[in-house]
């Protein structure tokens, strides 16, 4: 019996920049660097949420994560969630995501969708605490081609979905 066609989740890590934050709400702007992480299915088929073995993790081993911002989601119906396990979490209503480390040390975070289709995609911006030649990874194991891809070069990729996350 043939096996199906899988999608190929790819992903491209941007250089570091420093940045000035106020991701409280709270009118004091912290000083933290940023990396932005572009996501997406390059493969010919959807990857489902079925399709994930092993969770998608997003890490920064050198690192404390402070707060991730969706700069572009997928389409709506790809229900993107972002979560921690070791931290306190605030979702904002915009989609963002705040991780409270309240003196603790989180350097990773979850990336689940229900289905991405053929080129469906999505654009993070990761605000850290930490070197600017910090590692970046994508971890996890899907069915079919069973890693994420690392893509040396930036893909400037066209997504389907909204332009960007206000």
């Amino acid at each position: 019996m043939p096996s199906r066609p899988h999608g190929r989740l790819s992903y491209y890590v941007n250089s570091a920049s420093n940045s000035k934050v106020d991701p409280y709400g709270t009118g004091e702007r912290e000083e933290v660097r940023d990396v932005k992480i572009t996501i997406w299915n390059e493969g010919e088929d959807s990857i489902d949420g079925d399709d994930i073995l092993k969770p998608i993790i997003i890490r920064m081993p050198t690192s404390t994560i402070e707060y991730v911002k969706i700069l572009k989601a997928p389409r709506e119906f790809c229900e993107l969630e972002l979560g921690v396990t070791n931290a306190f979490v605030n979702h904002l209503a915009d989609g963002n995501l705040v991780i409270f480390n309240l003196g603790g040390f989180c350097n990773s975070f979850e990336v689940k969708w229900r289905t991405l289709e053929k080129n469906d995609g999505m654009l993070l911006d990761i605000f850290y605490l930490g070197d600017s030649n910090a590692p970046v990874k994508l971890d996890g194991t899907l069915e079919g081609p069973s890693r994420p891809h690392q893509v040396g070069s930036d893909p400037k990729h066209s997504f389907s979905g909204p332009e960007s996350i206000p």
